[in-house]
């Protein structure tokens, strides 16, 4: 989705200006979109989901594999309706999305020619910063990120589980989600159990929670795993050692007096 247009840039593989121009496009096409669409988040597993799909393909898609068991549909919103009432008898966890555009799904069709216009100007370069697609499960080269790449970006189904498995099987085991509110580290989690793999799963920020505290908290996190800190960036300032504060009781002596040699305990408190 719009998170992959902002990793792009970050990556080096976009300008500032062109990833502007894929999100200003995208939301673009997206309010004249036919209204109707709806997505529910599931707990299937991308073959349950494929096998509950069959022969609504052409109403509903799979619009995002999350993890081992999280997949994402999208479609028409009567026939997902349908759909959740098969999941829960199931007794499987499902919720409505929060969204009143079906994104990846069948009725994405109907912008492909319109967003490809607009996008024929882009200059994709090769990413400064290792890529991962979500469109293609595979590292991005120079030339992947055209218009026909962003089409598939709207339109295909977004493969984030595919994707961190294939980190996970590559050694990576720090995971930073950028975003408002953390709503994928728990489907990095589940793949990360699935594989037997260790992780550590930290967000950029929490909704309730106040931004720099959350976003402090995870700089420790990170760091207390070996990650390096650019100090002078969050103190540009500069900064000094100070001694760190004594104990209140460091110089009292709390020890109880062993007896005096040849004598009992009774017989000391006596003669005291």
């Amino acid at each position: 989705g719009m998170g992959e247009v902002a990793a792009a840039h970050i990556a080096g593989a976009l300008t500032l200006d062109d990833a502007a121009l894929v999100i200003c496009a995208r939301a673009r096409l997206l309010r004249e979109a036919e209204r109707g669409g709806a997505m529910i988040s599931a707990e299937l597993s991308r073959a349950e989901a494929d096998q509950l799909l069959a022969g609504r393909e052409s109403q509903v898609a799979v619009a995002a594999s999350n993890s081992v068991r999280s997949t994402v549909l999208s479609g028409d919103s009567d026939v997902l309706s349908e759909l959740m009432s098969e999941i829960q008898r199931r007794d499987r966890f499902c919720r409505w999305v929060d969204v009143d555009v079906a994104s990846h799904s069948p009725r994405m069709a109907a912008l492909r020619d319109g967003l490809a216009a607009a996008l024929t100007g882009l200059r994709p370069a090769a990413p400064t910063t290792p890529m991962y697609s979500t469109v293609t499960g595979e590292p991005v080269d120079g030339a992947t990120l055209d218009g026909a790449y962003w089409v598939e970006n709207l339109c295909s189904p977004v493969r984030f589980s595919p994707t961190a498995r294939q980190l996970f099987e590559r050694g990576h085991e720090v995971f930073l989600e950028a975003s408002p509110h953390p709503v994928l580290l728990s489907a990095l989690r589940e793949d990360a159990d699935d594989l037997g793999r260790a992780c550590t799963l930290v967000p950029s920020m929490r909704r309730d929670q106040g931004g720099r505290d959350a976003v402090l908290a995870s700089l420790g996190v990170l760091y207390a795993s070996g990650q390096s800190v650019a100090w002078d960036r969050l103190h540009p300032g500069g900064g000094r050692l100070v001694s760190a504060p004594t104990y209140p009781w460091q110089r009292e002596r709390f020890w109880l007096d062993m007896a005096a040699p040849g004598k009992s305990r009774s017989e000391e408190r006596r003669v005291g």
